[in-house]
């Protein structure tokens, strides 16, 4: 999984800014996975971390919450773009911002490891 460099910027309900957005791909299986095999998404800008309750995830024209991967049928399609949208009064300030992705992906395939944990950062623009 990667932080892509386009798509960083804040959502909008009216004039007012109510959280941001984030893209990042798959790369961590060459068949795609399933949101059912995701355990969490983890969204760290600038040293705070947003809980999981208040970022949800776009596969495709599907949102789910992070309570929704569970035993979801949405498949997130290998090097895909996804969206993260973390809920945050006020959005995010213009300028850079260093943005860190980690999560923790169930491999079931994988006898040895119960899951993948990936770390990613990426110091990227809103402008």
């Amino acid at each position: 999984m990667g932080i892509l460099q386009f798509g960083f910027k804040n959502v909008y309900e009216g004039d007012k800014a109510v959280g941001f957005q984030v893209k990042i791909r798959n790369t961590t299986h060459y068949m795609g996975v399933y949101a059912s095999q995701i355990e969490s998404f983890d969204v760290t800008v600038d040293g705070e971390t947003f809980p999981r309750d208040k970022t949800a995830c776009t596969f495709g024209t599907t949102t789910l919450s992070q309570d929704e991967f569970n035993g979801s049928k949405v498949h997130w399609d290998y090097t895909a773009p996804a969206t993260l949208t973390v809920s945050k009064p006020g959005g995010l300030e213009s300028g850079l911002h260093n943005v860190e992705v980690n999560f923790i992906l169930r491999i079931y395939w994988n006898l040895i490891s119960k899951g993948l944990i990936g770390d990613y950062s990426a110091k990227i623009a809103i402008v």
